[in-house]
């Protein structure tokens, strides 16, 4: 268990036990916990709770790097297929294709 995953003892005890299991069906690396993370910043900096608000803000820092090392091991460049062809040339494919799957139902 992580260190924001215990000792919640106010009203952000319900957001703490969501992430902790969010964080352990998906990963730490889990994209909905940024609007948690950022979710509590928000509380602690209304609410003037510096100290929290500070650890928050090193949460989801930290949240932050993992997601970059995550894409940069995953996801690579978007990989896009160039279609040369005229449109009335896709379309002439298109249809031709269509027909073809017509005629054998």
């Amino acid at each position: 268990m992580h260190r924001w995953c215990g000792g919640c003892n106010d009203a952000s005890a319900g957001v703490a036990v969501c992430m902790c299991a969010g964080r352990k069906l998906f990963g730490d690396g889990y994209s909905g916990l940024e609007y948690d993370y950022r979710g509590l910043l928000n509380l602690y900096n209304a609410k003037g709770n510096v100290q929290k608000a500070a650890e928050y803000s090193a949460i989801l820092h930290e949240w932050n790097v993992l997601r970059d090392q995550i894409h940069l091991q995953y996801d690579g460049p978007l990989q896009f297929v160039t279609n040369t062809n005229s449109c009335d040339e896709v379309v002439r494919q298109f249809f031709c294709i269509r027909d073809r799957t017509d005629s054998t139902s």
